[in-house]
């Protein structure tokens, strides 16, 4: 392998991991999305819960989808039939960062807001903001011109609302 192609091949796994720590930030986003639209702020009991109910939610997914991810690539290997764990791992550090950063997003609000239904809303609000980054990161690094990442960023908040909408509907959060 030339150091061309070395290199090549390094970037393509660091631009892999950031994909992966920016799907996981998506992902948690629009979950923790679904989790507000979900509660009823009125709730006396949702308004003791809601608070820990986000770190836990997000917890949960966390585990379930790094061990989903470890289990899938055990068997990953490359060329050589070395395994490959140690991209593993800093694949797996970017999801966890990724979640990470989107719970402290969302959990700001709740801790630092008396009235939970004002901190609800400002939480779900940072969330779809996330989104949309999320979104016109991946445009704008794609290529595309400010205008169609605007599009592009407009859709997929658009998109995100959907799923959260139809996630509510059918399974409250």
């Amino acid at each position: 392998m030339s150091v061309r192609q070395a290199s090549t091949a390094v970037q393509e796994d660091r631009e892999h991991i950031v994909r992966e720590g920016l799907t996981m930030a998506l992902y948690m986003a629009i979950v923790l999305l679904a989790v507000l639209a979900g509660a009823e702020p009125s709730v006396a009991d949702v308004e003791d819960e809601l608070p820990r109910l986000i770190p836990g939610t997000a917890i949960g997914l966390m585990l379930a989808h790094v061990f989903a991810f470890s289990l899938s690539h055990v068997t990953v290997m490359d060329a050589g039939g070395v395994s490959r764990r140690g991209e593993r791992l800093e694949t797996i550090g970017a999801m966890l960062t990724g979640a990470v950063a989107v719970v402290a997003v969302a959990e700001a609000p709740l801790l630092l807001i008396d009235d939970i239904a004002r901190a609800a809303t400002w939480a779900s609000m940072f969330l779809v903001a996330v989104i949309a980054a999320t979104a016109w990161y991946a445009a704008r690094t794609a290529g595309s011109s400010r205008r169609r990442a605007l599009g592009y960023t407009a859709a997929v908040v658009v998109a995100a609302t959907a799923v959260v909408a139809v996630k509510s509907l059918l399974g409250g959060h």
